[in-house]
């Protein structure tokens, strides 16, 4: 874990010096070095819920955990969706 967490960083610093004019493959690069560290991580994180949950309810905690990510990174993405898809419709001009 201890790995991955230092990959995710290198991964983040790297992405953190990209200017308009760096190539691709080297962007891919950068991309690939953050995408190590978070597939060694995340890994961690289902074994964590799987043992803290009784057999009975295991296969559900681990699709929460799977549908939920830890970073809770889909609460924006869902909101977003409601508001567009419940917004008032606008009169036309």
């Amino acid at each position: 874990m201890v790995t991955g967490t230092a990959l995710v960083a290198l991964g983040l610093y790297l992405i953190s010096t990209i200017t308009p004019s760096t190539p691709t493959w080297i962007f891919c690069g950068y991309m690939a070095v953050m995408g190590a560290g978070l597939g060694m991580s995340m890994q961690f994180l289902t074994l964590i819920v799987q043992n803290a949950f009784p057999v009975t309810v295991m296969g559900t905690a681990t699709a929460a955990n799977n549908f939920f990510p830890p970073g809770r990174l889909n609460r924006g993405c869902i909101a977003r969706g409601w508001s567009v898809y419940f917004a008032p419709e606008q009169p036309a001009r």
